[in-house]
């Protein structure tokens, strides 16, 4: 019984016309009803564990791989660099996994499975051996059916507008299927890809002690503000700003991310690769109060926070930041 429906009848189906949709005729929720059952089936043993099923995904990239940097583990399981730190942070504090600086690179911080997070691989064996005998397939329909939905993310990845990486982190070839290399096929070029453009001639590292060099040049930077965009598009205090709203509104998150790892790399002594409009006339008609001044500073704080920024360089770029205030509020 419902409270649009107080007599307790079954809703009564409307026949169907030309440009109905009906829900069990679409991939898309059958596609979402799988997956939530199957995440079901895992969550009790998972728990016992002491893992979530989103930690068990990065757990599997460490069980094959060892270690990984933040930006790997993103590829490998195709999401944002803003939803793997978290998880990350979460693996690191239950001993399942620890972060420290690359040896080979000082700048990049690296996740590395721990002899406990060893440990539970075995265990997360059985697990998964269970859910596979739940499902009822037999091993070669188990096989195809993952083939098949492989094969389905792999062509809806390639659309565009798709910033989604193709499986293992590139674009994944099959036969009579050409990739350029350094391109996915129909996909729309990413933030990252267009800015390595523009800094083709700038190195990744000027070799020097500059902020941008020890923030992790190009891809540090870009990771970073990756990070920070997401989460303003979504601040609702900052969107109760009716001009910052309608921005965020006509502005997708691309060229935004676009002209702010540029405006990042040129202020902290990377090359000079940002041609947009200087921060009093860019912010002139937000009109951007203190309080919000000081809320995309916390948020600015978070991204170099959840990227294990150290503290001479986080106070270093929370200085430039600061130093823009007033050219920032008020317009």
């Amino acid at each position: 019984m419902t409270e649009s429906d107080p007599s307790g009848q079954e809703p009564q189906e409307t026949a169907p016309g030309p440009g109905t949709v009906r829900l069990e005729d679409q991939l898309c929720f059958a596609l979402y009803a799988a997956t939530n059952a199957v995440t079901r089936a895992y969550r009790p043993d998972l728990m016992a564990l002491g893992l979530t099923y989103p930690q068990y995904l990065m757990m599997m990239v460490l069980w094959q791989y060892g270690r990984a940097t933040p930006s790997e583990i993103a590829r490998r399981l195709g999401l944002g660099l803003n939803a793997v730190t978290p998880v990350a942070d979460q693996l690191v504090a239950s001993g399942f996994a620890s972060r420290s600086r690359s040896t080979e690179d000082r700048r990049k911080v690296v996740i590395e499975l721990t002899p406990k997070g060893a440990e539970v691989e075995r265990h997360a064996a059985r697990v998964q051996q269970g859910v596979v005998c739940r499902t009822g397939l037999s091993p070669e329909r188990f096989a195809a059916l993952r083939e098949a939905l492989h094969a389905l993310t792999d062509e809806m990845t390639g659309l565009p507008g798709s910033d989604t990486p193709r499986r293992g982190g590139a674009a994944a070839e099959r036969p009579g299927m050409t990739v350029p290399q350094g391109a996915s096929k129909g996909r729309t070029r990413s933030m990252t890809e267009k800015i390595e453009d523009i800094a083709a001639a700038a190195p990744y590292d000027t070799g020097d002690d500059s902020l941008y060099s020890r923030l992790g040049g190009l891809y540090g930077i870009s990771a970073a503000v990756d990070n920070l965009v997401d989460r303003l598009y979504v601040n609702q205090f900052g969107n109760a700003n009716p001009k910052v709203a309608e921005f965020h509104e006509q502005q997708g998150h691309a060229g935004f991310k676009f002209l702010v790892t540029a405006w990042s790399i040129q202020e902290t002594g990377g090359p000079a690769i940002y041609r947009g409009r200087d921060m009093r006339a860019s912010h002139a008609h937000l009109n951007v109060t203190a309080r919000e001044f000081d809320m995309v500073r916390t948020e600015i704080k978070t991204s170099l926070y959840q990227l294990n920024v150290p503290e001479r360089e986080f106070d270093e770029f929370m200085a430039i930041i600061d130093s823009y205030e007033d050219m920032v509020v008020g317009g």
